[in-house]
């Protein structure tokens, strides 16, 4: 009896430690350099996919468009919210608190088709405004997230961070058309070294043309506006002027830059650079053609696509698209459609959507 008695206190007790087991705790534009190297980065990651939901006949319809209800999260006592934009190389946080007050940071940032996230883990570990009150909710927009796979691994990560926390993971064009639409049916648009767009009904994405990445794709974005500034360089299609101030800036010869595209590890970004060029230049005729044309490329192979049977706005994100507002206003008009809003980085707009 003595045995059988200390067998049971012997299970229970292990059943109690395997219990007690928990989770590891742990301007306008500044420079026109700047907005792009910060688009360069983020947008570096390897094609999105389209999106399994995703239905390329789906047809927008009134019934489609009516705005959806949003109901702040309560909170607790000292608890907050965390909203989290991530790129490939970098990352913007936002705190929410119980009342209302805001904390921003950066960090270095994650991507979960890389399999080296401890840096990421780490710059937020280690980040001496990272607050102390507790996080009960993390919504994440991050470049990568398009799979179940992927999803699954950065709330793997993320947990590792806010172990109480609830987790909710969503790909970046998600986060786009939630920060610049409110709840409203609308076509979103990223421009940035790369591109991408989508139809949202408010609530969800119905359509989404496939982004073939800067091989095949990309149109509209740095990489395609700097391929066509170094296309019109060395093919002697730039006026005098501003072939004098690409020599002067760049000191460039043809084999230089064939050796610079094809050593480096990230091409697309070595090209997109350029497209600095056509920024500090484009009130001359020469660039705003050269731009117009790229811009509406993107139109014809993207935007023309969504089937619409209403008016609604084409909202834009990324620091092309920024840069360059009021040519892509003119074109969009031009071709018979609606201007939208225009933001730099969607961190601003999700933490409307989040309120």
């Amino acid at each position: 009896t003595s045995e059988s008695t200390s067998s049971t206190k012997n299970q229970t007790e292990s059943q109690i430690s395997k219990n007690e087991v928990k989770p590891l705790t742990e301007s306008h534009i500044v420079s026109t350099c700047e907005a792009l190297n910060h688009e360069v980065r983020r947008t570096s990651s390897q094609p999105s996919e389209p999106k399994a939901n995703v239905s390329t006949s789906s047809k927008l319809n009134a019934k489609d468009i009516a705005p959806i209800k949003k109901k702040a999260v309560p909170f607790g006592k000292n608890q907050m919210k965390a909203i989290i934009d991530s790129g490939s190389t970098k990352a913007d946080f936002v705190f929410v608190g119980k009342d209302r007050k805001i904390i921003q940071l950066k960090t270095v940032g994650f991507n979960p088709l890389a399999t080296d996230y401890q840096p990421f883990i780490d710059s937020y570990i280690n980040h001496p405004d990272r607050p102390t009150e507790s996080v009960q909710e993390v919504f994440f927009y991050g470049a990568g997230c398009s799979t179940e796979q992927a999803i699954s691994t950065a709330k793997e990560v993320l947990s590792q961070l806010f172990p109480e926390a609830k987790i909710q993971v969503q790909d970046d064009l998600l986060g786009a058309a939630r920060a610049t639409s409110q709840g409203k049916a609308s076509m979103v648009a990223i421009l940035g070294t790369g591109s991408n767009s989508c139809l949202f009904n408010g609530t969800k994405i119905i359509d989404h043309v496939s982004n073939l990445g800067y091989l095949l794709g990309d149109e509209g974005g740095g990489f395609a506006i700097g391929k066509e500034v170094l296309r019109s360089f060395f093919y002697r299609e730039l006026p005098p002027e501003l072939t004098i101030a690409f020599q002067d800036q760049y000191q460039l010869s043809r084999n230089q830059l064939i050796q610079r595209i094809y050593q480096s590890k990230a091409p697309n970004r070595e090209i997109a650079a350029f497209a600095e060029f056509a920024v500090a230049h484009r009130s001359n005729p020469a660039i705003k053609k050269l731009v117009a044309n790229v811009f509406q490329e993107f139109i014809d192979r993207n935007l023309k696509k969504y089937q619409v049977t209403t008016s609604i706005p084409v909202h834009f994100i990324g620091s092309i698209s920024y840069i360059f507002r009021n040519r892509i206003e003119e074109i969009l008009e031009q071709n018979h459609l609606l201007p939208g809003v225009f933001l730099r980085k969607p961190i601003d707009g999700l933490i409307e959507f989040h309120s």
